[in-house]
């Protein structure tokens, strides 16, 4: 993949986007999937009660590529994003061990290559996963990924599309445990994946830790044991556009670091996933709890 070129950040008046008679005017924008489109549903409450903002909401706007170059043009003010999508793909960098290291680390990166603002991560990780069908018996005596590496047999692979082309995702899998396969990986999307596992057309499915179906407990969920995912934080991009603005909005976010945790974050999904509440529901429901 070739290094992306960043862009120098336009001047806020230029673009409309500067407050205008006393009212802050802020885009947020997100990836697709429920996850990231709860986050940024969150962002634009928070702003809209806490730096009194008139929000747009732009979800399921693109790939992280495509939100960090609208938040590079002032087309978007504020996304959710990953710290190893940072790492890995936007600087082509290794990540320090030491959380807080890392955090600063990547908040220097964003500041000097993107005039963009990293936030202090809001409490959870969304690490990629293998799973497998339980009653699978080839798979279902193994508990960890490395248990699955030269045993014999050979498996059918089954992941999206976001996740062969990224640069953490299959060939980090394949390099960091080399699962012998009976045939090409069916990419699809994610809900055709899991009736291609209840079908046995593929063996393992990659999702993510917070993937609430994973954990409805006909599946075998495979740790990650040489740790090739570990460490992908989520939290808050925002756009370096006016100082005023800014401290805004950075003060309005900075308020959510830390209070969303793994467990909360599953629970969350789920209540869009497998409930099928309005997103817009659940993340104002989150809010108010939140106070």
């Amino acid at each position: 993949m070739r290094r992306r070129t960043f862009l120098p950040a336009l001047p806020a008046a230029a673009l409309g986007l500067a407050a205008c008679a006393g009212t802050r005017r802020a885009t947020v924008g997100s990836q697709d999937g429920a996850e990231a489109m709860l986050l940024a549903e969150i962002a634009a409450l928070v702003l809209e009660k806490k730096a009194q903002a008139k929000v747009e909401r732009r979800l399921a706007l693109g790939n992280s590529s495509a939100l960090l170059q609208a938040i590079q043009n002032g087309d978007v003010h504020v996304y959710p994003e990953y710290s190893r999508q940072g790492y890995k793909v936007f600087f082509k960098q290794e990540e320090p061990i030491d959380d807080a290291m890392a955090t600063e680390k990547l908040r220097g990166l964003f500041r000097s290559n993107a005039l963009a603002e990293w936030l202090n991560p809001l409490g959870f990780e969304s690490n990629h996963m293998v799973i497998g069908l339980r009653e699978n018996e080839a798979i279902s005596k193994f508990s960890t990924l490395s248990a699955l590496v030269g045993q014999g047999e050979r498996y059918v692979l089954g992941f999206t599309s976001e996740f062969s082309q990224s640069p953490e995702g299959y060939a980090t899998l394949k390099s960091v445990y080399p699962i012998a396969e009976k045939s090409a990986p069916r990419i699809e999307p994610l809900g055709q994946l899991y009736f291609g596992l209840g079908e046995k057309r593929i063996d393992l499915l990659v999702t993510t830790s917070n993937d609430p179906l994973a954990y409805e407990g006909k599946y075998v969920i495979f740790e990650d044991d040489r740790t090739a995912f570990a460490g992908n934080r989520a939290s808050y991009l925002v756009r370096a556009e006016s100082p005023e603005a800014e401290q805004a909005y950075v003060a309005a976010l900075s308020s959510l670091s830390g209070k969303l945790n793994n467990e909360a974050m599953r629970a969350l999904n789920a209540e869009v996933l497998i409930q099928k509440r309005a997103i817009a529901e659940v993340a104002a429901a989150w809010v108010a709890k939140l106070g």
